[in-house]
């Protein structure tokens, strides 16, 4: 590093003379650093393949470690810086930090999951009650229908008021 911002410094909780003297390891976990060397190779071959090729991928996400042990999501914005003669001679790199919009993110994702759950047992709850109505109180509603009509000719022997509350 030859320059980082007072805002970073802030944020990872480093005082500028030893965040100068670190390494992208020091600050980025395993994985995170991994995922940098490889798309800076990547991009720094593109870049000397094509003089003209200026900026990396738009934006990457990777994991800073603060000082204090906290994971930080990032996301990381390169750019080359080209000599004269189009040589690359350092990345401009810009971070952001996202992780209250990673955090929200899986927040969401965990609404919409139990979301999602919900309506599943809605429609499951949903079918249990039809099933209830046809194979219960449907085939009871049904059953009583047949066994009136069995009494139908009885009822014209029976008297006018017990007929009317019959029917």
């Amino acid at each position: 590093y030859t320059f980082v911002s007072p805002s970073s410094q802030r944020v990872l909780g480093y005082p500028p003379e030893e965040i100068l003297r670190l390494k992208p390891g020091d600050i980025l976990t395993e994985q995170s650093f991994a995922k940098v060397t490889a798309t800076l190779a990547e991009e720094v071959a593109r870049g000397l393949a094509d003089p003209h090729h200026t900026h990396g991928r738009e934006a990457f996400e990777v994991d800073h470690v603060c000082k204090d042990g906290r994971i930080l999501s990032c996301a990381i914005t390169a750019r080359f810086l080209r000599d004269s003669r189009q040589k690359i001679v350092g990345i401009l790199g810009v971070t952001r930090d996202i992780t209250e919009q990673k955090r929200a993110e899986r927040a969401l994702r965990k609404e919409q999951h139990l979301l999602r759950q919900l309506l599943e047992l809605h429609e499951r709850e949903r079918q249990l009650i039809s099933y209830e109505i046809h194979d219960g109180l449907a085939q009871h509603v049904f059953g009583a229908q047949m066994m009136l009509q069995g009494l139908e000719p009885w009822i014209e022997r029976l008297p006018d008021d017990a007929r009317r509350s019959l029917e």
